[in-house]
């Protein structure tokens, strides 16, 4: 059989390399961008995400569009931080974490987003919060709340590159006007009408709870607030659990804390949970304060080697009325502390409860004492190191050492504790903090004993043969004994936090998850 003429030639028979028409790069694809060596892709990767920050992150998910590794490196960086606030957002984050990009994910903030309340004018002044603005809030709480956590419960710990591999949940709720319910002027009320919507509206848009108003001193929540709990519909409801939660907290950026109730059930659901911080910022007229915290410390789940628990009760630093500490608090706190690794807690548990079964007088007849197997960091505060005028201050925080020394043979991997206080003078005045610092440290074979103190005082001759004797067990050397002027700049603080900064402690009292 002949060959078929040219021009019969079939249109798909490859053409000569010369008689080809140049193919054209298609659009928008990096051109030789897989030959570039990875270290130089990472870093133009790198550049570009440091600009998106600058200018906007929207266009980062844009970029995310351009490869499957812009995607992944992209995405990395999209979703490893979420803010959450309404049910749209809620709905929004099931339809887009799915699909391999809860691997992505290392925490979740929920801020619960309460309606706001103006009631500034003097009949509501000591005026109970009203029933249905309670039933409404907590049925705004619970929809959000069970909402996140019926996602989450669907999402299982890394067994896979397309699975979390655990993830910090952090829980917010109330809005501005929470902080400012009554206004005080020279410590009496009705001395001036209550400010106006405009005054208050420019402190929102500030985003300060203190303010510098011309004769308004402090400004203080109403006589009786309600905690958030859940509306369960009568059981129907069921929380489930999660055991991708990894780390739980609450901070400042909160108005309203969950009850005795929703925090033991929301505890309780975290299975697999390693640390939890609540850093709040609470009132003496926040009704179930006491039996809240005896639920937080009771219901951590077995697996918590982190806690950290700071609490600023009052609306301002300076104000002198301070909630005793409770017992029942100090009980609870001091079971949970006997699991945990690192235990961090201010004023909401004095050092003198918390070791008081430790005390010369009583220690001597407890026959079997608990240890602490796995405690290496304690940090407590105590009004006992707060020099108020009376003349026993100085033997009473010096019985106080001793005890925790006495506690603190029972802490075999103990490698640091902190006893401390600051306080700010009641003779405002003075605008002077009232600083103790007592730190005992042990790195290697050597231990350091440090006392930082603005006040006079002086360690008892008892207390330091207490922290020596410690020392010797455990590094078979004396320990190095310091006492130093707090490193503290004296300026107009409006928060113990701000003060726990100026203080420079060993470690952050509120801790953050290590792997956010």
């Amino acid at each position: 059989m002949g060959c078929p003429p040219q021009s019969l030639a079939s249109p798909w028979k490859r053409q000569p390399p010369h008689e080809r028409e140049p193919q054209q790069d298609r659009p928008g694809k990096p051109f030789g961008w897989a030959k570039l060596p990875a270290e130089l892709r990472l870093q133009i990767l790198e550049d570009l995400d440091l600009l998106v920050n600058q200018e906007s992150c929207a266009k980062r998910s844009a970029l995310a569009c351009v490869c499957s590794e812009w995607q992944i490196f992209f995405e990395a960086f999209s979703f490893r931080t979420l803010q959450l606030s309404s049910a749209e957002d809620i709905k929004s984050f099931r339809r887009i974490v799915r699909n391999g990009r809860e691997r992505y994910v290392k925490s979740v903030w929920l801020h619960v987003s309460l309606k706001k309340h103006w009631d500034f004018g003097l009949p509501c002044i000591g005026r109970p919060e009203r029933r249905w603005r309670v039933k409404e809030d907590n049925r705004r709480f619970t929809k959000l709340l069970f909402g996140l956590l019926d996602i989450l419960s669907k999402w299982k710990c890394a067994s896979s590159n397309h699975q979390s591999a655990g993830l910090q949940l952090k829980l917010s709720a109330g809005c501005c006007g929470e902080f400012m319910r009554v206004a005080e002027y020279n410590d009496k009320y009705y001395a001036r009408p209550p400010p106006g919507e405009r005054f208050m509206r420019s402190i929102e848009k500030q985003g300060k709870c203190s303010v510098k108003a011309s004769g308004y001193r402090w400004y203080r929540i109403n006589t009786e607030g309600n905690r958030l709990g859940f509306d369960l519909k009568g059981g129907r409801l069921q929380i489930p659990e999660v055991p991708v939660i990894r780390w739980f907290s609450i901070e400042n950026d909160s108005a309203k804390y969950p009850d005795a109730s929703a925090t033991k059930t929301i505890l309780e659901k975290f299975t697999r949970l390693e640390g939890v911080t609540y850093a709040v910022q609470t009132f003496r007229s926040f009704l179930g304060g006491e039996s809240a915290h005896v639920a937080f410390f009771a219901s951590l789940p077995r697996g918590v080697r982190t806690i950290s628990f700071s609490e600023l009760q009052e609306f301002s630093h300076y104000a002198p009325n301070i909630t005793a500490p409770s017992m029942a608090v100090a009980v609870s706190a001091l079971e949970a502390s006997r699991q945990a690794e690192s235990f961090a807690v201010s004023y909401i548990v004095d050092a003198e409860l918390f070791f008081e079964p430790y005390y010369e007088a009583r220690f001597s007849h407890i026959s079997e004492p608990k240890p602490w197997a796995n405690l290496r960091y304690l940090a407590l505060t105590s009004f006992a190191f707060e020099k108020i005028g009376s003349e026993n201050t100085e033997e009473r925080a010096n019985k106080l050492l001793i005890a925790a020394a006495n506690a603190a043979t029972l802490m075999p991997k103990l490698q640091v504790m902190e006893l401390w206080n600051a306080r700010n003078q009641l003779d405002t005045r003075k605008l002077g903090e009232l600083i103790f610092v007592f730190c005992f440290e042990i790195t290697g074979d050597l231990a350091t004993i440090v006392v930082e103190v603005n006040w006079p005082f002086n360690l008892s001759e008892d207390a330091s043969n207490a922290w020596e004797q410690l020392a010797m067990r455990r590094t078979q050397r004396r320990p190095v004994i310091k006492r130093k002027s707090p490193c503290y700049v004296e300026v107009r603080l409006n928060a113990r936090a701000r003060v726990i900064k100026h203080l420079k402690l060993s470690k952050h009292i509120i801790q953050q998850a290590p792997f956010v």
